[in-house]
């Protein structure tokens, strides 16, 4: 019993480090897409998708693009004309959620944007992720694109147990599949092992194997 809680916890393990490596490889490798589709208002009274500072005021416009291995989630909230905040120059704040893995979504990073009705029009903070990728590694439309760091817990559970299963599944078959050349090679019965000496159209006294070819 320990023997298979160990085994199964260590292909879960195994893969979500499978997981891990998918889900940046869709971030490096994956095409861009066609363009962001027309923001859509959200109801009074919205949350921003994911913690913001306080003070932000109530998202108002959302989009959303999706397509094979990547998802990006895009959140726009205008500040009150009146607050401080807009006598001192700032226009409103944005939420990027940019949502990377196969089959499911597993891991992403956020940027958050202020924008500015004077001096410099953007500026931009990276959240949950590890830098931009290698430039050297991917298209050039791809190149200033981040790797994420924070899981996406649903998704990232479920890839790993998938991923952990299809490993899990391989191994048993190149298991058995190198068993079974081993004792060919050795003379012994494909089966249990017995050594046969290699006189394999006797088939097995000791399984059966093979049997029903056997000559007299």
């Amino acid at each position: 019993m320990k023997r298979q809680l160990f085994t199964i916890l260590l292909f879960v393990l195994l893969g979500a480090v499978l997981n891990v490596a998918v889900a940046v490889a869709c971030v490096m490798w994956t095409p861009s897409g066609s363009g962001l589709p027309p923001y859509k208002d959200l109801p009074a009274g919205s949350q921003w998708p994911k913690r913001v500072p306080s003070g932000w005021p109530a998202p108002t416009q959302i989009t959303i693009r999706t397509s094979f291995g990547q998802s990006l989630v895009g959140t726009l909230g205008p500040v009150d004309p009146d607050s401080a905040e807009a006598k001192n120059g700032v226009a409103g704040y944005g939420q990027s959620l940019f949502q990377w893995g196969w089959p499911f979504r597993s891991m992403e990073s956020e940027g958050r944007t202020t924008s500015r009705n004077w001096g410099p029009r953007f500026s931009s903070e990276w959240i949950a992720d590890a830098g931009t990728v290698p430039r050297w590694m991917v298209p050039f439309e791809n190149q200033y694109r981040r790797i994420p760091l924070r899981p996406i817990l649903p998704g990232f559970l479920i890839n790993s147990v998938f991923f952990g299963a299809v490993l899990w599944l391989s191994s048993r078959i190149m298991h058995r599949y190198s068993r079974r050349e081993i004792r060919r090679r050795r003379g012994h019965c494909l089966k249990c092992g017995y050594d046969l000496r290699g006189a394999f159209e006797r088939g097995c006294p000791e399984c059966g194997w093979n049997r029903e070819g056997a000559t007299t």
